[in-house]
């Protein structure tokens, strides 16, 4: 008997059992001696042995001669042969499968369960990431215990003469009326209504964010809030509370865009009543919290990347108009004012 073994592809074996006087088969060349040119082989004894560790190719169009066949295969993630998949059949044992595709399958990262990711959505976690994290780790206020190096003034370099009519209402404590979200807060005024034609800001202490240049961070804290609003002269007037930030240790301040619930809009004149530099409050016209919510809320606004310094500092300012319709230092027409709490920052 004689007998030849033909391996085709590289994973596939194919081995070729001939008996004595059979001939060419159709699909591979091989010549066997002792058969007659151009006779047609017993295909009844062809038996085709399989590779236990190999997957059988799939036959090739009818219309090329397999030698010819060729063709993409796609990437896939489980055990079975690829040339399965793709439907072809490779004559060539040393042919070596296409370069990827440089779509996006091959750029993105492939999880544990074969999904592909997009390469841009993945966590650094190179040395700038872990230096970010820890930064934003060590900085959290929380107003227990102290002051955490926060500071408080009138606005719009506005002076009161009178002591008992203070401009800048901030306090930290435990909140009356309206009531901290957690504890001890900073409040515009801790136990009564705020004051009218009433301005002061609170800032915090220089805040050391260099690590996350080029990174996404938030501003994130804890607050709830009642102000005055009322229509004079068919005009609807806000008092309220803005968020500002400085990338300079304060030298310059801006609001960093957010969804906030309205725009302050601060009355300063009413029938013969006017606030000291009536038309000098910086917050007016300027997006912030208007209205009244009593329930504590969490607050997240993206810090502008250009606020990613050493010295980066935030300032929540509050203002109010002329409330009512009498002079002095009135407060039972305005309402509670502000309770803020928990400030830090989170790396999106």
């Amino acid at each position: 008997m004689s007998r030849k073994l033909i391996s085709r592809g590289p994973k596939v074996g194919v081995r070729l059992a001939l008996s004595r006087g059979l001939c060419v088969s159709s699909v591979v060349a091989v010549t066997v001696a002792g058969c007659a040119e151009g006779s047609k082989p017993d295909l009844s004894v062809l038996e085709t042995a399989r590779d236990p560790s190999a997957t059988e190719p799939a036959a090739p169009p009818s219309d090329l001669p397999s030698s010819s066949v060729s063709g993409k295969v796609p990437a896939t993630t489980d055990s079975g042969s690829r040339d399965d998949e793709a439907g072809v059949a490779r004559s060539d044992a040393s042919a070596q499968d296409p370069a990827p595709d440089s779509g996006a399958a091959d750029s993105g990262v492939v999880d544990s369960g074969g999904v592909v990711a997009d390469a841009a959505t993945q966590v650094d976690s190179g040395p700038t990431s872990n230096a970010c994290s820890a930064a934003l780790a060590s900085i959290k206020f929380d107003f227990e215990a102290s002051d955490q190096g926060w500071s408080h003034r009138p606005s719009d370099n506005a002076a009161s003469d009178d002591p008992n009519w203070p401009f800048d209402p901030w306090g930290r404590g435990l909140a009356a009326t309206v009531a901290c979200p957690e504890r001890s807060c900073w409040a515009s005024e801790l136990l009564q209504n705020y004051a009218q034609c009433g301005r002061g800001e609170l800032t915090s202490p220089p805040i050391d964010l260099h690590a996350c240049a080029g990174e996404r961070v938030t501003l994130v804290f804890r607050h709830a809030f009642a102000f005055w609003s009322g229509t004079v002269n068919r005009e609807t007037w806000y008092d309220g509370g803005i968020v500002e930030i400085s990338s300079n240790d304060g030298a310059s301040w801006v609001v960093p865009p957010a969804a906030y619930p309205g725009t302050v809009k601060i009355l300063g004149k009413r029938n013969g009543i006017e606030c000291v530099r009536a038309d000098g409050f910086h917050v007016h016209d300027k997006p912030g919290f208007t209205g009244k919510q009593y329930a504590p809320s969490t607050v997240e606004i993206d810090v502008p990347s250009s606020a990613l310094t050493s010295t980066m500092r935030v300032r929540f300012s509050q203002g109010s108009g002329v409330s009512t319709a009498s002079n002095g230092q009135q407060r039972g027409g305005t309402a509670a004012g502000w309770r803020v709490d928990d400030v830090h920052f989170v790396r999106k």
